[in-house]
């Protein structure tokens, strides 16, 4: 069976070789190797590449994308395998590691050198790292800056937080009424009044319960099991057992109905008055036990992983005394995403009454003590962009590095992510050093939006970014010149790429790049030609200043772009060029000898060695 016979159409072949083909094409330099798209090859020659990569590919034993898994769990540290050679990983992709220089089997992307030392892969560091500063030794002894190990640290068993008490909801009652009738005389006057069990609380006169009680008296004389119902229904409608005791000791029904308390507790509320006439299911009052009650902490999402039901915890107030100890009896399910805190229910026992409801208090929760990784709490600078620490990298160089932080204590704060064992950084002196980087980062930021495209210093694998936005235009007119059908999963690693160089470079490239995104967002959206046609155009419009910038690189490459039909597109290595847009015949734009941009940074580096040579002169 031949190898197209396995899709169904060419453009699931298609499909299936792109990213193939994009990690084992490579053009022959001087330099280390970069991908080449397979659209940038001569076509005889992409003809017999695209066979070689299809059988490779339909032959495989394992999913393609398996190597990435594989050598990713396979890793021991990020820079260097177990026998101490050098590793590769992504820029984009920064999960995919190898032993071997090449490109990303998913982007298609080089690959770079990892640093040694595990930092970068085991721990992940995070994004908004701010550059390295270099500082003499004079000046850090002037600074004073104080070096600390980043190791494991032996706490965690205790966690502390800020908690307020609250009545236990669960030992509150509330008495109502059940007839409709007035209060006669009221027993309990105020809120704060303490009863016990049995005590008379009010006397209530219903006319209901009165023709309830004779409807009793009349059964008990003819019929028990009428009577014994006439009984039950008494109950239903309020008359307490001594109440009802009382009724039939005196032989008559009770015109005026005492209520007693059936628990101890306080009166936390009171919604009546002597005379006052009640509706069925009106509150008369409230009763509150307050012998245990509630401590409702506020815990850091952090801690909240280390917290389970029925743990021990401490109950300090805030002006002082002695602990209480109670338990978590419920952490709730919700999270206050303003405070960034989660709810804890502790129940304590307040025997002497100390503990009020609505008083401020300290919990602290015991827990399972366990090596954790941590630096010295000093070492950690706040922001509102996180948590960060200046890592010394030795010989007078720092470097500021994002990290997540975990439990506090003793001093010592936990490293969850950003920091491997064994790593050294600043504990005093460290907010100076990120100063500087800070300023040495607005200057790099205000250099690179005032440098023209044509001066900008791109590594290999930046300008492997920014050629994946180049790729793209091939790749829409190819399907619009072959009729295949666009893949809009193929977009996502060009609009990633360039979202990375838009957020390197804020000047012009910049611009560039973020509206490349929004073009290629909107071609992951096209259904129709017209739709791919109009995108097409925006695209090379879009990148063509960044194009004319670097004439040699696109010329060497085989890239034109041409025009007809009042719009542009790309097209690479093509003796007939195909006009996507109609009829009329294409019409090469040239490249220019020298991108103009360049030629203007170098006349203003003249100006400046000039004018500097003429003030040393001076």
């Amino acid at each position: 069976m031949g190898i197209c016979a396995r899709f169904s159409n060419r453009a699931q072949l298609r499909s299936r070789l792109r990213f193939a083909c994009f990690s084992w094409i490579w053009r022959p330099t001087a330099r280390p190797p970069v991908c080449t798209p397979l659209r940038w090859i001569d076509p005889m020659k992409r003809t017999l590449l695209m066979l070689s990569a299809a059988i490779a590919v339909l032959t495989a034993p394992a999913p393609f994308f398996g190597a990435a898994t594989a050598a990713h769990a396979q890793s021991p540290e990020a820079g260097s395998s177990e026998d101490g050679e050098q590793r590769y990983t992504c820029p984009m992709h920064p999960h995919y590691i190898s032993n071997d220089p090449g490109s990303c089997p998913i982007c298609g992307m080089d690959l770079v050198p990892m640093e040694s030392g595990g930092a970068d892969a085991e721990s992940g560091i995070l994004a908004g790292a701010r550059p390295a500063v270099t500082i003499s030794p004079a000046m850090l002894q002037t600074v004073g800056v104080r070096i600390a190990e980043v190791e494991r640290t032996e706490f965690g068993g205790r966690i502390e937080a800020f908690a307020q008490i609250a009545a236990n909801e669960r030992l509150q009652s509330a008495v109502s009424t059940r007839t409709p009738g007035w209060i006669e005389r009221l027993y309990v006057r105020a809120v704060g009044d303490e009863v016990s069990t049995g005590d008379l609380l009010f006397e209530f006169y219903s006319p209901e319960l009165v023709a309830a009680q004779m409807d009793y008296f009349s059964a008990r004389a003819s019929n028990a099991r009428r009577a014994e119902a006439s009984l039950r229904r008494l109950e239903a409608l309020g008359m307490g057992p001594i109440a009802i005791a009382r009724m039939r000791e005196r032989g008559e029904p009770l015109r005026i109905v005492p209520v007693f308390a059936e628990r101890h507790g306080v009166v936390s509320e009171m919604n009546v008055a002597e005379g006052d006439y009640l509706p069925v299911g009106a509150d008369v009052l409230t009763l509150q036990d307050y012998s245990t009650v509630w401590v409702i902490a506020e815990a850091p999402q952090s801690d909240l992983v280390h917290l389970a039901e029925g743990q021990g915890a401490d109950v300090r107030l805030a002006r002082g005394g002695a602990a209480v100890s109670g338990a978590v009896d419920y952490i709730y399910p919700t999270f206050d995403a303003r405070t960034r805190t989660g709810r804890v229910r502790v129940v304590v026992p307040n025997p002497s009454g100390a503990l009020r409801p609505g008083a401020f208090a300290s919990v602290t929760f015991a827990g399972d003590s366990e090596r954790r990784l941590a630096v010295p709490s000093e070492a950690v600078l706040y922001s509102e962009d996180g948590a960060r620490v200046v890592v010394a990298r030795g010989g007078g160089r720092f470097e500021p590095r994002a990290i997540e932080t975990g439990l506090s204590e003793n001093g010592f704060t936990e490293v969850s992510r950003g920091l491997s064992e064994g790593e050294t950084v600043v504990a005093s002196g460290q907010f100076l050093i990120d100063s500087e980087s800070r300023l040495r980062e607005s200057f790099a930021r205000m250099q690179g939006a005032d440098t023209p495209m044509s001066a900008l210093e791109l590594s290999e694998a930046e300008f492997a970014m920014v050629d994946h936005v180049v790729d793209a235009a091939l790749y829409v007119h190819e399907a619009l010149r072959d009729g295949y059908e666009v893949q809009p999963s193929f977009f996502q690693p060009a609009i990633d790429a360039a979202e990375m160089i838009a957020g390197r470079y804020p000047g012009r490239l910049g611009s560039i790049m973020e509206e490349s995104v929004t073009t290629l967002q909107d071609l992951t959206e096209a259904e129709t030609a017209f739709e791919l046609q109009g995108g097409l155009d925006a695209l090379v419009e879009t990148i063509r200043p960044w194009l004319m910038s670097r004439p040699q690189r696109y010329e060497a490459l085989g890239l034109s772009i041409y025009e007809a039909d009042g719009r542009a597109w790309l097209e690479a290595g093509s003796a007939r060029p195909f006009n996507p847009y109609g009829d009329e015949d294409a019409r090469r734009v040239s490249w220019p000898e020298a991108a103009p941009e360049r030629e203007q940074a170098e006349e203003m580096s003249e100006d400046a060695m000039r004018a500097g040579g003429g003030h040393a002169n001076h």
